[in-house]
Protein backbone atom coordinates (compact mmCIF):
# COMPACT_ATOMS: atom_id res chain seq x y z
CA UNK A 1 0.00 0.00 0.00
CA UNK A 2 0.84 3.68 -0.11
CA UNK A 3 0.10 6.28 2.57
CA UNK A 4 -0.57 9.92 1.68
CA UNK A 5 -0.71 13.03 3.86
CA UNK A 6 -2.62 16.25 3.23
CA UNK A 7 -2.93 19.26 5.49
CA UNK A 8 -6.50 20.35 6.21
CA UNK A 9 -6.43 24.12 6.20
CA UNK A 10 -9.64 25.60 7.56
CA UNK A 11 -10.68 22.37 9.27
CA UNK A 12 -10.25 21.68 12.97
CA UNK A 13 -9.85 18.54 15.09
CA UNK A 14 -13.62 18.25 15.53
CA UNK A 15 -14.39 18.48 11.81
CA UNK A 16 -13.63 14.88 10.84
CA UNK A 17 -17.18 14.26 9.65
CA UNK A 18 -16.75 17.10 7.18
CA UNK A 19 -14.46 14.73 5.29
CA UNK A 20 -17.26 12.26 4.53
CA UNK A 21 -18.05 13.83 1.13
CA UNK A 22 -14.52 13.03 -0.07
CA UNK A 23 -14.97 9.29 0.57
CA UNK A 24 -16.69 8.62 -2.80
CA UNK A 25 -13.77 10.27 -4.56
CA UNK A 26 -11.23 8.13 -2.72
CA UNK A 27 -13.01 4.81 -3.23
CA UNK A 28 -13.50 5.39 -6.98
CA UNK A 29 -10.11 6.82 -7.93
CA UNK A 30 -8.80 3.24 -8.11
CA UNK A 31 -9.99 3.20 -11.71
CA UNK A 32 -6.89 5.23 -12.57
CA UNK A 33 -4.55 4.74 -9.60
CA UNK A 34 -5.17 1.09 -8.74
CA UNK A 35 -2.07 -1.04 -9.20
CA UNK A 36 -3.98 -4.21 -10.08
CA UNK A 37 -3.60 -7.67 -8.60
CA UNK A 38 -4.85 -11.23 -8.83
CA UNK A 39 -6.77 -12.81 -5.96
CA UNK A 40 -6.45 -16.40 -4.81
CA UNK A 41 -9.08 -17.49 -7.32
CA UNK A 42 -7.02 -15.99 -10.17
CA UNK A 43 -9.57 -13.21 -10.53
CA UNK A 44 -8.29 -9.83 -11.69
CA UNK A 45 -8.75 -6.87 -9.33
CA UNK A 46 -8.22 -3.16 -9.87
CA UNK A 47 -6.80 -2.60 -6.40
CA UNK A 48 -5.24 -4.94 -3.88
CA UNK A 49 -5.25 -2.38 -1.08
CA UNK A 50 -8.98 -1.70 -1.33
CA UNK A 51 -9.72 -5.28 -0.32
CA UNK A 52 -8.02 -4.81 3.06
CA UNK A 53 -9.89 -1.66 4.17
CA UNK A 54 -12.79 -2.12 6.58
CA UNK A 55 -14.00 1.31 7.70
CA UNK A 56 -14.08 4.96 6.66
CA UNK A 57 -12.26 6.68 9.55
CA UNK A 58 -9.72 5.73 12.18
CA UNK A 59 -7.95 7.68 14.89
CA UNK A 60 -5.32 5.32 16.28
CA UNK A 61 -2.25 3.53 15.00
CA UNK A 62 -1.75 3.16 11.26
CA UNK A 63 -0.25 -0.29 11.81
CA UNK A 64 -3.43 -1.70 13.36
CA UNK A 65 -6.78 -0.70 11.94
CA UNK A 66 -7.12 -0.13 8.22
CA UNK A 67 -9.54 2.74 7.55
CA UNK A 68 -9.77 4.78 4.37
CA UNK A 69 -8.69 7.90 6.29
CA UNK A 70 -6.61 8.04 9.46
CA UNK A 71 -6.93 11.49 11.00
CA UNK A 72 -3.78 12.99 12.48
CA UNK A 73 -4.95 15.62 14.93
CA UNK A 74 -2.44 15.82 17.75
CA UNK A 75 1.00 16.05 16.20
CA UNK A 76 0.78 19.16 14.01
CA UNK A 77 -0.37 21.92 16.33
CA UNK A 78 -3.55 23.60 15.20
CA UNK A 79 -3.47 22.20 11.66
CA UNK A 80 -4.75 18.61 11.34
CA UNK A 81 -3.84 16.43 8.41
CA UNK A 82 -5.65 13.76 6.49
CA UNK A 83 -3.66 10.53 6.42
CA UNK A 84 -4.99 8.42 3.53
CA UNK A 85 -4.32 4.72 3.98
CA UNK A 86 -6.39 3.61 1.00
CA UNK A 87 -4.08 3.52 -1.99
CA UNK A 88 -1.92 1.07 -3.88
CA UNK A 89 1.84 1.39 -4.29
CA UNK A 90 2.04 2.92 -7.74
CA UNK A 91 5.10 2.55 -9.94
CA UNK A 92 4.15 4.67 -12.95
CA UNK A 93 4.66 8.39 -12.57
CA UNK A 94 1.38 9.39 -14.25
CA UNK A 95 -0.68 7.41 -11.74
CA UNK A 96 1.25 8.86 -8.79
CA UNK A 97 0.90 12.40 -10.09
CA UNK A 98 -2.81 12.06 -10.79
CA UNK A 99 -3.57 10.33 -7.49
CA UNK A 100 -2.08 13.07 -5.36
CA UNK A 101 -2.90 15.99 -7.62
CA UNK A 102 -6.61 15.23 -7.86
CA UNK A 103 -6.89 14.59 -4.12
CA UNK A 104 -5.25 17.94 -3.38
CA UNK A 105 -7.76 19.67 -5.66
CA UNK A 106 -10.70 17.97 -3.98
CA UNK A 107 -9.48 19.09 -0.56
CA UNK A 108 -9.07 22.65 -1.82
CA UNK A 109 -12.69 22.52 -2.99
CA UNK A 110 -13.76 21.17 0.40
CA UNK A 111 -11.86 23.89 2.28
CA UNK A 112 -13.47 26.56 0.11
CA UNK A 113 -16.95 25.28 0.95
CA UNK A 114 -17.64 24.49 -2.70
CA UNK A 115 -17.64 20.71 -2.50
CA UNK A 116 -20.58 18.83 -4.09
CA UNK A 117 -23.00 17.01 -1.79
CA UNK A 118 -21.64 13.50 -2.24
CA UNK A 119 -22.08 11.33 0.83
CA UNK A 120 -21.93 7.61 0.13
CA UNK A 121 -24.09 5.14 2.06
CA UNK A 122 -22.23 1.95 1.06
CA UNK A 123 -18.63 3.15 0.80
CA UNK A 124 -16.79 0.04 2.02
CA UNK A 125 -18.90 -2.41 0.03
CA UNK A 126 -18.72 -0.20 -3.05
CA UNK A 127 -14.96 0.19 -2.77
CA UNK A 128 -14.38 -3.55 -2.60
CA UNK A 129 -16.90 -4.32 -5.33
CA UNK A 130 -15.27 -1.85 -7.71
CA UNK A 131 -11.93 -3.51 -6.99
CA UNK A 132 -12.94 -7.15 -7.42
CA UNK A 133 -15.24 -6.64 -10.42
CA UNK A 134 -12.70 -4.33 -12.08
CA UNK A 135 -15.68 -2.64 -13.70
CA UNK A 136 -15.61 1.19 -13.79
CA UNK A 137 -18.96 1.26 -15.58
CA UNK A 138 -21.19 -0.71 -13.18
CA UNK A 139 -23.66 1.28 -11.00
CA UNK A 140 -22.23 0.53 -7.57
CA UNK A 141 -21.81 3.73 -5.55
CA UNK A 142 -25.02 4.61 -3.66
CA UNK A 143 -25.40 8.23 -2.58
CA UNK A 144 -27.54 9.73 0.17
CA UNK A 145 -29.53 11.62 -2.46
CA UNK A 146 -30.75 8.32 -3.89
CA UNK A 147 -28.51 8.22 -6.97
CA UNK A 148 -26.47 5.14 -7.75
CA UNK A 149 -23.39 5.87 -9.85
CA UNK A 150 -20.59 3.92 -11.45
CA UNK A 151 -17.01 4.62 -10.41
CA UNK A 152 -16.47 6.43 -13.71
CA UNK A 153 -19.59 8.56 -13.30
CA UNK A 154 -18.51 9.46 -9.78
CA UNK A 155 -15.11 10.62 -11.00
CA UNK A 156 -16.69 12.68 -13.78
CA UNK A 157 -18.93 14.30 -11.16
CA UNK A 158 -15.87 15.50 -9.23
CA UNK A 159 -14.00 16.57 -12.36
CA UNK A 160 -17.01 18.62 -13.41
CA UNK A 161 -17.15 20.26 -9.97
CA UNK A 162 -13.50 21.35 -10.28
CA UNK A 163 -13.90 22.59 -13.84
CA UNK A 164 -16.87 24.75 -12.86
CA UNK A 165 -14.74 26.49 -10.22
CA UNK A 166 -11.70 27.19 -12.39
CA UNK A 167 -12.94 30.34 -14.22
CA UNK A 168 -13.40 32.24 -10.94
CA UNK A 169 -10.53 30.64 -9.02
CA UNK A 170 -7.58 32.60 -7.67
CA UNK A 171 -4.09 31.13 -7.43
CA UNK A 172 -1.05 31.86 -5.29
CA UNK A 173 1.15 32.16 -8.39
CA UNK A 174 1.29 31.50 -12.11
CA UNK A 175 3.18 28.28 -11.39
CA UNK A 176 0.40 27.05 -9.11
CA UNK A 177 -2.20 27.86 -11.75
CA UNK A 178 -0.22 26.01 -14.40
CA UNK A 179 0.08 22.99 -12.10
CA UNK A 180 -3.65 22.95 -11.41
CA UNK A 181 -4.47 23.16 -15.10
CA UNK A 182 -2.09 20.30 -15.81
CA UNK A 183 -3.71 18.11 -13.17
CA UNK A 184 -7.19 18.83 -14.52
CA UNK A 185 -6.07 18.13 -18.08
CA UNK A 186 -4.52 14.78 -17.10
CA UNK A 187 -7.62 13.89 -15.10
CA UNK A 188 -9.93 14.61 -18.01
CA UNK A 189 -7.76 12.63 -20.42
CA UNK A 190 -7.67 9.69 -18.00
CA UNK A 191 -11.44 9.53 -17.53
CA UNK A 192 -12.12 9.78 -21.25
CA UNK A 193 -9.60 7.01 -21.92
CA UNK A 194 -11.48 4.80 -19.45
CA UNK A 195 -14.82 5.80 -20.97
CA UNK A 196 -13.56 4.89 -24.45
CA UNK A 197 -11.75 1.75 -23.24
CA UNK A 198 -8.55 3.10 -24.78
CA UNK A 199 -5.99 0.63 -23.44
CA UNK A 200 -3.19 1.94 -25.66
CA UNK A 201 -3.48 5.33 -23.93
CA UNK A 202 -3.53 3.73 -20.48
CA UNK A 203 -0.33 1.72 -21.05
CA UNK A 204 2.58 3.37 -19.31
CA UNK A 205 0.17 5.59 -17.37
CA UNK A 206 -2.10 3.25 -15.37
CA UNK A 207 -0.38 0.57 -13.31
CA UNK A 208 -3.30 -1.85 -13.42
CA UNK A 209 -3.50 -1.78 -17.23
CA UNK A 210 0.26 -1.92 -17.72
CA UNK A 211 0.83 -4.74 -15.24
CA UNK A 212 -1.86 -6.91 -16.75
CA UNK A 213 -0.70 -6.20 -20.31
CA UNK A 214 2.91 -7.15 -19.61
CA UNK A 215 2.19 -10.43 -17.83
CA UNK A 216 -0.47 -11.61 -20.28
CA UNK A 217 1.92 -10.84 -23.13
CA UNK A 218 4.56 -12.95 -21.38
CA UNK A 219 2.12 -15.83 -20.86
CA UNK A 220 1.35 -15.82 -24.56
CA UNK A 221 5.04 -15.67 -25.46
CA UNK A 222 5.79 -18.67 -23.25
CA UNK A 223 2.74 -20.56 -24.51
CA UNK A 224 1.55 -21.44 -21.00
CA UNK A 225 -1.81 -23.23 -20.97
CA UNK A 226 -2.00 -24.63 -17.45
CA UNK A 227 -4.06 -22.36 -15.18
CA UNK A 228 -2.01 -23.16 -12.08
CA UNK A 229 1.17 -22.20 -13.89
CA UNK A 230 -0.46 -18.99 -15.11
CA UNK A 231 -1.49 -18.09 -11.56
CA UNK A 232 2.00 -18.72 -10.21
CA UNK A 233 3.57 -16.61 -12.94
CA UNK A 234 1.10 -13.77 -12.30
CA UNK A 235 1.73 -13.93 -8.56
CA UNK A 236 5.50 -13.78 -9.02
CA UNK A 237 5.20 -11.00 -11.58
CA UNK A 238 3.03 -8.99 -9.19
CA UNK A 239 5.89 -9.07 -6.66
CA UNK A 240 8.49 -8.29 -9.30
CA UNK A 241 6.48 -5.31 -10.55
CA UNK A 242 6.68 -3.60 -7.15
CA UNK A 243 10.15 -4.79 -6.18
CA UNK A 244 12.40 -2.24 -4.50
CA UNK A 245 15.70 -4.14 -4.66
CA UNK A 246 15.65 -4.69 -8.42
CA UNK A 247 14.26 -1.88 -10.59
CA UNK A 248 15.06 -3.56 -13.93
CA UNK A 249 11.39 -3.89 -14.87
CA UNK A 250 10.62 -0.29 -13.96
CA UNK A 251 13.61 0.94 -15.97
CA UNK A 252 12.36 -1.08 -18.92
CA UNK A 253 8.90 0.47 -18.64
CA UNK A 254 10.43 3.93 -18.37
CA UNK A 255 12.22 3.32 -21.66
CA UNK A 256 9.15 1.85 -23.37
CA UNK A 257 6.92 4.75 -22.40
CA UNK A 258 9.49 7.51 -21.88
CA UNK A 259 7.25 10.36 -23.16
CA UNK A 260 4.68 9.50 -20.47
CA UNK A 261 7.04 10.21 -17.58
CA UNK A 262 6.87 13.31 -15.38
CA UNK A 263 10.40 13.45 -13.95
CA UNK A 264 13.91 12.49 -15.04
CA UNK A 265 16.26 9.97 -13.47
CA UNK A 266 18.53 12.86 -12.49
CA UNK A 267 15.69 14.51 -10.56
CA UNK A 268 14.92 11.23 -8.79
CA UNK A 269 18.57 10.70 -7.82
CA UNK A 270 18.77 14.26 -6.51
CA UNK A 271 15.62 13.78 -4.40
CA UNK A 272 17.01 10.50 -3.05
CA UNK A 273 20.12 12.24 -1.71
CA UNK A 274 18.70 15.64 -0.83
CA UNK A 275 15.55 15.75 1.32
CA UNK A 276 13.37 18.89 1.34
CA UNK A 277 15.23 21.55 3.30
CA UNK A 278 12.11 22.90 5.01
CA UNK A 279 10.68 19.71 6.56
CA UNK A 280 11.76 17.32 9.31
CA UNK A 281 13.03 15.00 6.56
CA UNK A 282 16.13 17.23 6.50
CA UNK A 283 17.16 16.30 10.04
CA UNK A 284 16.17 12.68 9.74
CA UNK A 285 18.12 12.36 6.49
CA UNK A 286 21.19 14.08 7.93
CA UNK A 287 21.12 11.73 10.94
CA UNK A 288 20.87 8.58 8.81
CA UNK A 289 23.64 9.87 6.53
CA UNK A 290 25.87 10.51 9.55
CA UNK A 291 25.35 6.91 10.65
CA UNK A 292 26.24 5.60 7.22
CA UNK A 293 29.24 7.88 6.70
CA UNK A 294 30.79 7.09 10.08
CA UNK A 295 30.09 3.37 10.01
CA UNK A 296 28.14 3.25 13.25
CA UNK A 297 27.51 -0.14 14.80
CA UNK A 298 25.33 0.79 17.77
CA UNK A 299 21.56 0.93 17.43
CA UNK A 300 20.35 4.50 17.00
CA UNK A 301 16.95 5.90 17.80
CA UNK A 302 15.28 6.80 14.48
CA UNK A 303 11.59 7.54 14.19
CA UNK A 304 9.26 9.68 12.05
CA UNK A 305 9.14 12.15 14.93
CA UNK A 306 12.70 12.15 16.19
CA UNK A 307 16.28 10.84 16.16
CA UNK A 308 19.01 10.35 18.73
CA UNK A 309 21.38 8.04 20.57
CA UNK A 310 20.17 4.72 21.88
CA UNK A 311 23.05 2.70 23.31
CA UNK A 312 21.61 -0.35 24.99
CA UNK A 313 18.72 1.50 26.56
CA UNK A 314 16.68 4.70 26.45
CA UNK A 315 18.01 7.40 24.11
CA UNK A 316 20.85 9.37 25.73
CA UNK A 317 20.07 12.44 23.69
CA UNK A 318 17.20 12.91 21.33
CA UNK A 319 15.84 15.57 19.03
CA UNK A 320 12.08 15.47 18.63
CA UNK A 321 10.18 17.13 15.81
CA UNK A 322 6.45 16.48 16.06
CA UNK A 323 5.69 19.18 13.51
CA UNK A 324 6.59 17.95 9.98
CA UNK A 325 7.68 21.49 9.11
CA UNK A 326 10.34 21.73 11.82
CA UNK A 327 13.64 21.52 9.96
CA UNK A 328 16.20 22.98 12.36
CA UNK A 329 16.63 22.54 16.13
CA UNK A 330 19.33 24.38 18.10
CA UNK A 331 22.26 22.09 18.77
CA UNK A 332 21.33 19.47 16.15
CA UNK A 333 24.08 20.29 13.63
CA UNK A 334 26.65 20.42 16.44
CA UNK A 335 25.38 17.08 17.74
CA UNK A 336 25.95 15.49 14.33
CA UNK A 337 29.43 16.95 13.95
CA UNK A 338 30.52 15.38 17.27
CA UNK A 339 28.48 12.22 16.87
CA UNK A 340 30.34 9.08 17.90
CA UNK A 341 28.58 5.85 18.79
CA UNK A 342 31.42 3.40 18.16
Amino acid sequence: GCHENYYLYGLGPDDVQDLKPIIPFLITRQIFDGAGSWNKNSGWCLSQRAQGIDKEFGHGSTTGARPIIQTKLGDTGSTPRMHVILGDANILEFAIYLKMGTCALMLALLEAGRYPNTVCVNSIDAMKLIAITADPYAPIVKMENGNTLSALQTQFLFLDAIQKELPAATFASDDVQAEVMRIVCCWEQALHAIKNRDESWMLGRFDHTTKRYLIEKEILRLGIQNESQKFLLRKNFNILYHGVSDRTLQERMNRMWAPRRFVTDAQINDATLNPPINTRARMRGMFVRALADKGKHAIPFVDWKGVGENIGGPPHRTFLFDDPFIFDIPGFDSFLSHFDMQ
